[in-house]
């Protein structure tokens, strides 16, 4: 009898101690609450973090040279650090296409094919569609333009 109160007082001071342990790193763990800043954000909370928004399906044009033709399929991408300028993007889908297309087959082919004509190309793109946001009056903007895949025959 004496075994028996011995185990179940050990189990009970084991379960005791274990409950206490749990308690006191929960309560640890938990940060303090931050006082925001005058424009509502948390002081040393990071910026937003970027938003991705592929343009699809892939651009197809056709790029006349001389007496030969080039076809160059561009799969782009959008960054944004604001939810509203991808919605945005989204919404004006149909203009933004029209535009881009325009401006990819006045591109020379040779720009095409180095590194600083293709990121003059991007900065030309994110151009382009900024127009578009800013002649729709949203408000916002796209940071970049990003090539996922660019194909050049």
């Amino acid at each position: 009898m004496n075994k028996r109160i011995l185990i179940i007082g050990g189990v009970v001071l084991a379960l005791l101690v274990q409950i206490g342990l749990a308690w006191f790193f929960w309560s640890a763990s938990e940060p303090a609450p931050e006082v925001a800043d005058a424009d509502g954000a948390a002081p040393g909370a990071p910026a937003e973090k970027a938003i991705y928004h592929n343009l699809r399906p892939p651009f197809v044009v056709t790029l006349p040279y001389g007496e030969r033709q080039f076809m160059m399929q561009a799969d782009l991408a959008v960054v944004a650090h604001q939810q509203a300028a991808v919605e945005a993007v989204i919404r004006h889908g149909p203009l933004i296409r029209a535009r881009v297309i325009t401006y990819l087959t006045d591109l020379d082919p040779e720009r095409v094919q180095d590194k600083d004509g293709k990121q003059g190309i991007l900065d030309g793109l994110t151009g382009v569609i900024n127009d578009v946001l800013e002649d729709e009056s949203e408000g916002v903007a796209v940071d970049s333009v990003l090539f996922n895949n660019l194909v050049m025959q």
